[in-house]
């Protein structure tokens, strides 16, 4: 039941401040940052046992990805495509 917790509830809010609060160089950064928390979240919301939590709680996690990605769309929207630091 603990890691169940961990697993479905704290790793998706780690990951979607992770998103959230990323401060990123590029769009091609942050794109690979979306993908990996919408991985994870799509795979707990398909293979999850949500029946020890709640239903609900995986469409909330869908609604809170779409809401964290559209906002941190924003926050990236003048970075360039491509940074290479030297």
């Amino acid at each position: 039941m603990v890691l169940g917790a961990i697993a479905y509830l704290i790793i998706p809010l780690v990951f979607l401040v992770w998103l959230g609060r990323g401060r990123e160089r590029s769009k091609i950064g942050w794109l690979i940052k979306l993908l990996v928390v919408a991985l994870y979240i799509i795979y707990i919301f398909l293979v999850g046992r949500w029946d020890w939590f709640s239903y609900y709680l995986r469409f909330i996690s869908i609604a809170l990805f779409f809401f964290v990605a559209f906002k941190s769309y924003f926050k990236i929207k003048t970075l360039p495509l491509l940074a290479i630091i030297f």
